[in-house]
C-alpha cells in the first residue's frame, strides 16, 4: 500500500530534481492540464464535499490535495521554486537552448 501525504510543499522537494528541467515541466504540466504525463499520474475523485486531487509518481508516497486552491498554490509554488518564477513556456525554451548549449 502506499503511503499518502497533503503537504505538498514537501512532497515536491522530494520528488522533483531541480536538476531535471524535464521532470519539472512534466510535473507542471501534469497539474495544470489536469492529466497524467510521462512522470506524473493525475486522477480527480469525487468526495462527499468535493473533488481530491491524486499525484502519483515512481515513489511509494502520494500526495493528496483537497481542492482547486491548491491546485493553484502548487502550480505558483513550482514556477516559483522551480522554474525561475517564468511560465512553463518560457522555461522549457530556456532550458531547452542551456542543454544545447551543454552538450
Amino acid at each position: 500500500m502506499k503511503d499518502v501525504m497533503f503537504d505538498f510543499e514537501k512532497w515536491i522537494d522530494f520528488y522533483l530534481s531541480e536538476n531535471d528541467f524535464k521532470e519539472i515541466y512534466d510535473f507542471y504540466e501534469a497539474i495544470e492540464m489536469r492529466t497524467s504525463t510521462t512522470h506524473f499520474e493525475f486522477t480527480e475523485r469525487p468526495v462527499k464535499d468535493g473533488t481530491q486531487f491524486i499525484i502519483k509518481s515512481w515513489g511509494d508516497t502520494i500526495l493528496i490535495l483537497k481542492s482547486e486552491k491548491q491546485l493553484n498554490a502548487i502550480l505558483e509554488y513550482v514556477r516559483v521554486n522551480y522554474m525561475d518564477e517564468m511560465d512553463k513556456e518560457s522555461y522549457w525554451g530556456l532550458k531547452s537552448l542551456q542543454e544545447k548549449d551543454e552538450s
